[in-house]
């Protein structure tokens, strides 16, 4: 798995492309902290005549 196809692949897979055939083997890279991870989307607020006052 090198050459272009190889880092297409790890482009596909999220890795920085920078690593390109070299990351096969290399370990991959650490998971990102919590705090990295963007929170997920929140819903939109229920619409006026769901509100109680």
């Amino acid at each position: 798995m090198r050459g272009p196809r190889s880092v297409a692949l790890w482009r596909c897979t999220g890795w920085p492309s920078r690593r390109g055939a070299a990351g096969a083997d290399s370990p991959p890279p650490p998971p990102l902290p919590p705090a990295a991870i963007p929170p997920p989307h929140r819903p939109p607020t229920p619409p006026l005549w769901r509100r109680k006052p």
